[in-house]
């Protein structure tokens, strides 16, 4: 059998290694600390929708706090224009918490040079991930900008030679998000993340057609969304 390892990089085992554990457990050791700390919150008046100005989003030192629950509803930039998808996502600001909840579906890796050659290589093959969900909490540090720890699932279908199968990966890692109004509740979130695999359904390798492949382990990525904020109370 071929052995076609793209990504010496992605998980070895089903199980998450030290660094991973390491990296995973500072996260939360953050967030918890930041979530203790005695800092003055400013409260959100004259930011996003309430604001009444051109560029809503009112910049400061001190983190933000939602007295009133804030729902703000965004959809990937990076889905449909790299890889042919869609995504949306929902979060709720209570205080300075951030509770997000997000699916993507039909994406396509072979779109684009950089994910096909990280994932399949040059073998031909096709990958696509007809879905991936999952949810996050965060907790506001500056400004608009949270640390989050986020568990999602994945899903993906190979195909290579007329043959298929199909796995499900699951991921469990810190993000850094900042968001920034444009105009009342419009906004743009950016969004640096590390998802790595602490589970593969059918192990760290996937054989198929003659030919065994790493299974997707998305690692350190940036994406961008766009969405608009409501305040609910």
């Amino acid at each position: 059998m071929k052995k076609h390892t793209v990504n010496t990089a992605t998980a070895a085992a089903a199980m998450p290694t030290g660094r991973h554990l390491r990296l995973l457990f500072a996260a939360l050791a953050l967030l918890l600390a930041a979530a203790a700390a005695p800092t003055t919150a400013a409260a959100n008046e004259g930011h996003g929708p309430s604001s009444t100005e051109a560029l809503s989003h009112n910049f400061q030192w001190q983190p933000h706090t939602y007295e009133r629950p804030q729902l703000n509803v965004h959809f990937g930039l990076s889905q449909p224009l790299l890889l042919d998808g869609f995504n949306i996502a929902a979060d709720m600001r209570v205080g300075r918490w951030v509770f997000e909840y997000s699916h993507g579906m039909n994406l396509d890796y072979n779109r684009q040079a950089f994910t096909e050659k990280q994932f399949v290589g040059d073998s031909g093959a096709d990958l696509d991930s007809p879905w991936t969900t999952g949810a996050g909490v965060g907790y506001i540090l500056l400004d608009d900008l949270y640390l989050m720890v986020e568990v999602k699932a994945h899903r993906y279908d190979l195909s290579l030679d007329g043959q298929r199968t199909s796995y499900t990966t699951f991921s469990v890692g810190p993000a850094v998000a900042y968001r920034l109004f444009l105009w009342k509740g419009l906004n743009l979130t950016a969004y640096l993340r590390y998802w790595p695999n602490v589970f593969e359904s059918d192990g760290p390798q996937i054989d198929l057609a003659g030919q065994r492949f790493d299974a997707v382990d998305l690692g350190f990525f940036a994406n961008l969304s766009l969405g608009w904020s409501f305040d609910l109370m």
